[in-house]
């Protein structure tokens, strides 16, 4: 038997209107949870978690580990490009095919 497809909005939205790329990351139990809670409880929970942002934000700018990885992903990608012996080729031709294609123009034959 196929599976049904579900109905969706041009945005992303399930039937509920709230966007599938946030919904995805959610429990069925929690936002039931969610729905269950007063204005009050789910006001208090937002500011909650925004401050929980702002830690995890903070811990992740002083993670060393993590901004070593970061500044050795950005020396490699560096040596990457330096060690291409294909890029300048690839440049050169297709400067190439630019300034043929810019004199045909110019010759009215483009």
């Amino acid at each position: 038997m196929p599976r049904r497809k579900k109905e969706e909005d041009s945005n992303g939205k399930d039937n509920s209107g709230f966007p599938d790329k946030y919904k995805k990351h959610l429990s069925s139990e929690w936002m039931e949870s969610s729905e269950s809670k007063s204005n009050d409880e789910l006001k208090k929970n937002v500011v909650q978690y925004e401050q929980a942002i702002s830690m995890a934000e903070k811990d992740r700018e002083g993670d060393p580990k993590l901004n070593a990885l970061k500044e050795q992903a950005i020396t490699l990608k560096k040596e990457i490009e330096d060690a291409d012996p294909y890029k300048l080729s690839i440049q050169e031709l297709q400067a190439q095919i630019k300034y043929a294609v810019h004199i045909l123009a110019q010759r009215g034959d483009a």
